[in-house]
């Protein structure tokens, strides 16, 4: 097999390398600080795609494979919630998971998804979009928040958060911020 992309090639001759080092980057991520923080084997956290991540028997096998699984709520509504996600905490068990919502005012569903999430409780909840007085809502809560800060956006959710999560009235704690296109050098 002729491979012309030098990525590829590159792969290609090293593959043998990469896989007798596979042990050692199992272990260096496996039980590390933020997976065990995370109650996870390891500190990988499952994107959430509407449509797709939205079936909890997925979400288990990533939980059971070690990793953070993510839901995504989509544009659900209460019926939808109910009926697809209702036995969500159940097949989960003890394993952590996640939530993801979009808080932007475009998602009819949003006050009916975070009253969800209110109630049902997951361990933690990504925000995808939307303004950071949402996270300080769900981590009042009780509900570990991560936050995505698309482009452009990173100094504006900074200085949101200090104000929205500012004791006294939020004595609160931002597990993450994820960021995204420019932020992360993107």
């Amino acid at each position: 097999m002729q491979v012309r992309c030098a990525a590829l090639k590159s792969l290609m001759q090293n593959r043998g390398n990469y896989l007798a080092d596979a042990p050692k980057v199992v272990s260096a991520f496996s039980s590390s600080p933020l997976a065990r923080e995370m109650g996870v084997r390891y500190p990988l956290i499952q994107g959430a795609m509407t449509y797709i991540t939205d079936n909890p028997d997925f979400a288990k096998r990533i939980a059971e494979a070690g990793g953070l699984a993510t839901i995504a709520l989509g544009m659900m509504d209460e019926d939808d919630l109910e009926k697809r996600l209702g036995n969500l905490s159940l097949i989960m068990g003890d394993f952590p998971y996640a939530v993801n919502i979009i808080t932007l005012n475009e998602n009819p569903c949003r006050e009916v998804q975070l009253a969800w999430i209110k109630r049902t409780r997951p361990r933690f909840a990504v925000i995808a979009a939307g303004e950071p007085s949402h996270a300080a809502s769900l981590i009042s809560s009780g509900i570990e928040t991560i936050y995505i800060a698309p482009n452009g956006l990173l100094k504006s959710c900074i200085k949101n958060w200090r104000q929205a999560l500012s004791p006294p009235a939020c004595p609160l704690r931002v597990l993450s911020l994820t960021l995204s296109r420019g932020e992360a050098g993107l």
